[in-house]
């Protein structure tokens, strides 16, 4: 085996060394971040539990959620007609007179 040859072996396997190094770093980056990001919604997920909501039903929690909110709003609303039927007369009477 000539010394070029083995020369080039030696920097062939130090450059795989090297992105084998790489990717064992990239790969921990990689870990990191997913245990950071498995931390987070493990948190979303105690805070959605402790708001009394099932995170497996979110998507109906916030249909029923949204449902109630616009009942409520629709009777505020129906009430708020109601008032201004009362006053509005009164008001044109106030300023007819006044």
């Amino acid at each position: 085996m000539s010394i070029d040859k083995l020369n080039g072996l030696i920097k062939r396997s130090q450059e795989l060394n090297e992105r084998r190094t790489d990717l064992n770093n990239k790969n921990n980056l990689i870990q990191a971040e997913l245990t950071a990001r498995r931390r987070q919604l493990q948190q979303v997920i105690k805070e959605v539990t402790d708001e009394g909501l099932n995170p497996n039903d979110l998507k109906d929690e916030i249909t029923s959620t949204t449902e109630i909110a616009e009942m409520k709003l629709n009777s505020l609303s129906a009430d708020l007609d109601a008032a201004e039927k009362i006053i509005i007369p009164l008001l044109k009477e106030i300023e007819r007179t006044g």
